[in-house]
């Protein structure tokens, strides 16, 4: 970045690039790169992940070092952002292509959350460093009143610059501290915070040499070395207590204290702290905290340099008298000041001691002076003693919670008397000290006890990731007290919220929201001691992972059956799924495709908005319930009659010019969209689709060139059955021109006399004229029937009286057309008495089969033939092949069990024989063709039964055919039943001689089962038991073999 002519913005943004480009080159140090600007050599991320791995001591993943494109430079920045991420560090504002677009300002943001986070303070909360940074420098430098990063530093703008430069060489070659910050703009009045305080946090950071110099204040004041950090050191709060007891404090314990309550020592050495002056940066459980931030403990540790020693109680008391006027007998007055009201007069007594004995001598008091009266009764020395004040019958009792009353025994250490109180009740506890027989001032003196063994702690088993987990502690049973937690997910903390129940305000919810699956970790303190059952580990999923996919959440057609699948991505847990129309459930099959992916189906039952809900352990998973659209094509209804507005060809007509409207009804067909499209000869076409409010669809188009037009329709882009639509445009109307007229048709050139002859006028290129025809004969005139087709053309129908010559005349608007008049040859009518029917489809068959029928007309004369075929509900196909020489043939399909007519006329009446009845079965089935009998068995020959019996009910109609391969050849075989629509056949055949017989059956050429079967004929029974013995592991005892010669002789 260029520096700015002058312009207050574009200095300071100028200063703090060039301290942040310093600051990142000084961590690339170790990898061997730097980087001119921060705008532009972060863009491809190589150097922002190569920064991030310097700063965290690790690697954090692969890196395109020479990235291609941009998104190979995103996904260098992206893996950056993600262990920054990981490292707790939230970046606002600024995402991957902030950084690759070259965003100065953004990216100035980003290496400012690098600099607090890494170098100056180790916090991983949003409090910011500047105050500690600041209260740090005010303690260190207490002749300078330093507010702030900015002009506090830089006033004298000549001068300063010097000792700028002077004291930055003095600290990089004394402390390797790096210039960071050029002197010049240390000095400029546009100097930024940002800035000073990067080049500033050198001194204050882990092992600097401020972090030194506090340190080395410590172990001088204590007197000890064993000290070696700022953090970790201090979390049992013995040193903060060892501080505070060194500058006069009291109250900690120090030095008898239980290093294991930690929070508790950090609590008294705060507070006591407190009265030297001194208030807390931080809580006592995050000085407890193995992570706590140095710059935090720094700054803290720091205050108490400022603080002055204060004496203790003893050597606040002083004796101001004359002692060299003591006489015997003579009231002598001892004075005792003390130096400060923090001395309690109640315990300062006084002794005097002689030969005789001690004797005590009474004090009062006048604000911080007190007067005693001793009278000597003998010579000597007399020794006056203060140590032994407050000596007396002291007892001490405590009064429990709930009124018990206790005397807890004690004694006496030097100037003090030390008792030991056991509570065994949570709750205000009260402590009375009579000395003498009088209550001590102070007394009574109340304490709260605490019991955390008494906190009941508890929560889910199983949370969600992205949901709030709610941990609960009931502290009703354990006296009064502050509850702290802390929460980690996956080893690093995370935010957590303690708020009271509204339910009971003896209970505290604890809350918290884990980001992702994995394990999150609490643990509560109560009073900084841990509760029971802490810490709790709970198992986080991430629901958010189970995915769906499938035409059965989108939608679909009525009828179909439709399918998704969900992807459970280990998540663990129970899938359930459930598809409802109408608030109904339907069936769902659900099917195990692959662990973790399981496969749904079913069948539309009818068309609208369906509700499909896929839960995991009860709970809707993301975007459930799914709402597929489900539409029925059927039942989209055509509101025109199209029947007359089409050709003969089934073509819908459309007129020239003229708008085409069609009407559909599609209030019944579910969701969905109604399109169309209409393709003519010349491409698409415009179509007006409109829906009214009564679900009414209007579908106009206009047509405009002649030729086929095709309508298609579509619902929800699926094309309806009834489309496309055939059309056909005749162009535009044409003027009337007879010579455009065309005549067609046999019946205007030859006819047979009774016989209806036709011929067709098409006047499509002539215009809207009107037609006329007259036809004349030798004998007699003939009358016309005229019917009108469309693009006028008109069918004439006519039948003529007798053989004969005639004429036909046709006119088109009373002029007669090209070629008329016409002259027509009527021939004699064909002898239907002479035609010949024949064929074995006149026997008859069964459903599916081709029946062939020929029917010969060759004596017949000129005729035509015709012919129907009715079944008892359909009409099959009937082919007809006409062989041009007299011979036609048809080719019957029947489609029915049932028995069919076929009608055959010859010039429009019945043929010999028509109609004919003609029996159709069930298509032939061999499988269920039964056989059984002696003759499919092996045997004797002496003795063979070669009966054998064919049952085809059920097999449908077909044919029987046996076929018998003997030792030497084909054999002979005697099939009888008793009549011919018997379905039980008899079969027999002789044998000759042993040897293997192959007996194939076959039921309309297929052999049935069992088929080919093969018997084993043997000369002596011995050899037929000894072949089932070896080919088919059959013994056959003496018994079984005399109940077979019993079968024989039966």
């Amino acid at each position: 970045m260029e520096q700015g002519g002058g312009n207050e913005i574009d200095q300071w943004i100028w200063i703090q690039e060039k301290t942040f480009t310093n600051w990142v080159n000084e961590q690339l140090n170790v990898s061997g790169r730097s980087i001119k600007s921060i705008s532009t050599d972060l863009c491809d991320g190589v150097n922002l992940v190569a920064l991030v791995e310097a700063l965290q001591f690790r690697k954090i993943g692969k890196v395109y070092p020479k990235p291609s494109g941009k998104i190979q430079m995103l996904q260098n920045v992206a893996l950056a952002f993600k262990a920054l991420a990981d490292d707790n560090i939230k970046l606002v504002n600024i995402g991957n292509e902030d950084v690759v677009n070259g965003n100065a300002k953004l990216t100035l943001g980003l290496i400012w959350s690098l600099v607090q986070r890494y170098q100056i303070s180790s916090r991983k909360d949003n409090r910011l460093p500047k105050k500690l940074m600041i209260s740090w420098f005010r303690t260190v430098l207490p002749d300078l009143d330093i507010t702030n990063f900015t002009n506090d530093w830089n006033d004298g703008i000549a001068l300063q610059a010097e000792n700028c430069r002077t004291a930055m060489n003095l600290f990089k070659e004394h402390f390797n501290i790096p210039i960071v910050v050029h002197p010049k703009d240390f000095a400029n009045d546009k100097l930024d915070e940002l800035s000073a305080m990067t080049y500033l946090s050198y001194l204050v950071k882990a092992g600097s040499p401020g972090y030194y110099d506090t340190l080395n204040w410590v172990c001088k004041q204590l007197r000890n070395t064993n000290i070696t950090n700022l953090t970790t050191d201090w979390n049992d709060g013995y040193y903060l207590c060892a501080i505070v007891h060194s500058l006069g404090g009291e109250g900690t314990g120090y030095p008898n204290i239980d290093r294991s309550r930690k929070v508790e020592n950090c609590q008294k050495g705060m507070d006591t702290g407190k009265m030297l002056g001194v208030d807390p940066l931080l809580s006592a459980s995050e000085m407890a905290d193995p992570n706590v931030d140095h710059l935090t403990m720094m700054a803290y540790i720091s205050k108490f340099r400022a603080v002055l020693p204060r004496k203790n109680k003893n050597e606040k008391i002083e004796i101001i008298s004359d002692f060299d006027k003591v006489k015997v007998g003579k009231e002598f007055e001892i004075r005792i000041e003390r130096e400060d009201n923090y001395v309690d007069i109640k315990l300062i007594g006084m002794e005097v001691q002689d030969k005789m004995g001690k004797h005590k001598c009474a004090i009062s008091w006048v604000e911080r002076v007190g007067k005693a009266i001793f009278v000597p009764k003998m010579t000597g020395e007399h020794k006056v003693d203060l140590s032994e004040a407050g000596k007396g019958e002291l007892l001490i009792e405590t009064t429990s919670p709930s009124g018990r009353l206790q005397y807890p025994l004690g004694e006496q250490q030097g100037f003090k008397y030390v008792a030991q109180i056991q509570p065994d009740e949570v709750g205000n506890w009260q402590v009375r000290i009579i000395l003498d027989n009088g209550e001590i001032e102070g007394s009574p003196t109340h304490f709260r006890v605490y019991d955390p063994r008494k906190v009941t702690f508890s929560g889910p088993k199983l949370g969600f990731a992205g949901e709030k987990s709610i941990f609960k502690a009931n502290t009703s049973m354990a006296g009064e007290g502050e509850l702290t937690v802390i929460a980690t997910h996956n080893d690093r903390s995370i935010p957590v919220s303690i708020e009271q129940s509204e339910e009971n305000s003896n209970t505290c919810e604890i809350s918290f929201v884990p980001e992702e699956g994995g394990i999150s970790t609490v643990q509560a303190f109560f009073n900084g001691d841990e509760v029971p059952g802490s810490p709790k580990s709970m198992p986080v999923t991430d629901p958010g992972l189970i995915k769906v996919s499938g035409e059965g959440i989108v939608g679909g057609t009525k009828g179909e059956e439709l399918k998704f699948t969900v992807y459970a991505e280990d998540v663990g847990g129970a899938i359930d799924v459930d598809v409802l129309v109408e608030g109904k459930p339907i069936n769902v099959m659900k099917y195990i495709i692959a662990p973790d992916r399981y496969e749904y189906r079913y069948r539309a039952v009818s068309a609208g908005t369906y509700l499909v809900h896929v839960k995991w352990n009860g709970k809707e998973i993301n975007e459930s319930p799914f709402r597929p659209k489900i539409t029925d094509r059927s039942r989209i209804i055509p509101l025109d009659d199209l029947t007359n507005r089409k050709d003969e060809n089934g073509y819908l007509v459309l007129y020239c010019e003229k708008e085409t409207v069609l009407r559909y009804d599609i209030s019944q067909a579910g969701p969905g969209n109604f399109t169309a499209e209409v393709l003519s000869p010349h491409g698409r076409i415009p179509v007006d689709t409109r829906r009214n409010k009564d679900e009414i669809v209007h579908v106009g188009f206009t047509a405009r060139h002649e030729g086929n037009h095709y309508i298609h329709l579509f619902w929800s882009d699926v094309p309806l059955d009834m489309s496309p639509i055939l059309a056909y445009c005749p162009g535009p109307m044409l003027p009337v021109d007879y010579t455009k007229v065309v005549v067609t048709g046999q019946g205007c050139e030859t006819a047979r006399a009774m016989v209806i002859a036709e011929f067709m006028i098409d006047g499509k290129k002539a215009g809207p004229g009107i037609p006329r025809v007259q036809m004349y004969g030798v004998k007699a005139n003939v009358d016309i029937e005229m019917r009108a087709l469309k693009y006028d053309r008109y069918i004439c129908k006519y039948k003529a009286p007798a053989p004969g010559a005639y004429v036909l005349y046709v006119f088109w608007s009373d002029e007669m057309v090209p070629g008329s008049p016409f002259k027509v040859s009527v021939l004699p009518k064909g002898r239907s008495n002479k035609v010949l029917v024949t064929g074995s489809g006149l026997k008859g068959g069964y459903v599916g089969q081709e029946l062939c029928v020929n029917i010969d007309s060759r004596e017949a004369g000129n005729g035509e033939v015709s012919a129907d075929f009715i079944g008892k509900r359909d009409t099959p196909r009937c082919d007809k092949i006409d062989h041009k020489n007299g011979i036609v043939s048809l080719r019957l399909y029947p489609t029915e069990a049932h028995a069919h007519t076929l009608f055959i006329k010859y010039d429009g009446e019945d043929v010999p024989g028509s109609p004919f009845k003609i029996s159709v079965g069930e298509p032939p089935d061999p499988r269920k063709v039964r056989c059984y009998g002696p003759g499919i068995e092996d045997g004797v020959i002496q003795t063979y039964e070669s009966r054998f019996i064919v049952e085809t009910f059920g097999a449908g109609a077909g044919q029987l055919a046996v076929r018998i391969r003997g030792p030497k050849g084909a054999f002979a075989v005697d099939m009888q039943r008793d009549s011919q629509t018997d379905r039980v056949i008899v079969c027999r055949y002789d044998p000759l001689e042993a040897g293997k017989y192959i007996i194939g059956v076959k039921w309309s050429g297929v052999h049935v089962p069992g088929s080919p079967f093969q018997v084993n004929i043997f000369e002596t029974r011995e050899e037929l038991y000894r072949h089932w013995k070896m080919e088919k592991g059959i013994n056959i005892s003496a018994r079984e073999q005399s109940e077979f010669l019993w079968k024989d002789e039966i």
